[in-house]
């Protein structure tokens, strides 16, 4: 593996439970060259491994890098470094391995978080620019609109991909051969009094996870339509995404 690589992984493998910032002694130029490594086809095996699991951990590693890139102001300067962490995700959701292995992929913690957080990171600054609209006035401190939506059109097909991955838990299909803790993680808690959604305190281990499996898939489904309904009032949003070969 090259420098270039190995500076990228030695900054970004953190513990399960810790997202570190960004050293940004690390300069962007220095970044870009990393993610143009990782994104290099001629060394493939670097990247998906024997079985694929590579995938799975260069994904969460790049949701991490995105995720401390835009919030740092620095960052305002090197929109090619935003489009060049989309690319390459984009990419990992094209590779045919990823998609056999996506919804087991659910049961993984760090998956849903870092990818959840992309997410919501397009929900809000689509929020500010259709608010900027509107008022037709510029909101200080946003990207600019080109920059946005160049980066909304590598996001949105993984988005659209996994929408339909999760409402395909509820087909006959998938739901006979996913795990069990998936399975339970499908259906709601209510309160018998109110009819509401309630949360489930004071439980174990594994239904403490199956509690955060469907916490995730209830707010990634709310912010996920929320991003793909701001994205229908913006014009000619969506002609090169259903062009993708990624939906």
């Amino acid at each position: 593996m090259s420098d270039d690589a190995t500076l990228l992984r030695g900054h970004l493998h953190d513990s399960p439970h810790q997202v570190k910032e960004i050293d940004y002694g690390l300069h962007a130029e220095d970044l870009v060259k990393a993610l143009k490594f990782f994104t290099d086809d001629s060394n493939p095996e670097d990247i998906t491994g024997a079985n694929g699991s590579h995938l799975l951990e260069y994904h969460i590693i790049l949701s991490r890098v995105f995720s401390c890139a835009v919030s740092s102001p620095r960052m305002q300067k090197y929109p090619e470094v935003l489009y060049l962490i989309l690319d390459h995700l984009s990419k990992i959701w094209a590779r045919s391995e990823w998609k056999t292995n996506l919804i087991d992929s659910f049961c993984n913690c760090q998956l849903r978080t870092t990818f959840l957080n992309v997410i919501v990171f397009f929900e809000k600054e689509l929020e500010v620019c259709i608010m900027g609209i509107s008022s037709e006035t510029d909101q200080e401190g946003t990207r600019s609109y080109t920059t946005l939506i160049t980066l909304l059109q590598l996001i949105l097909p993984p988005l659209l991909v996994l929408l339909q991955s999760m409402q395909s838990l509820w087909t006959e299909a998938v739901a006979s051969n996913i795990p069990d803790v998936l399975e339970d993680a499908k259906y709601m808690v209510f309160s018998e009094e109110t009819g509401e959604t309630v949360e489930v305190l004071n439980t174990d281990e594994e239904e403490q996870e199956e509690n955060a499996i469907r916490d995730w898939l209830e707010t990634t489904r709310q912010s996920g339509y929320n991003v793909i309904g701001m994205c229908a009032q913006l014009e000619g949003m969506f002609d090169r995404v259903l062009d993708s070969s990624t939906v």
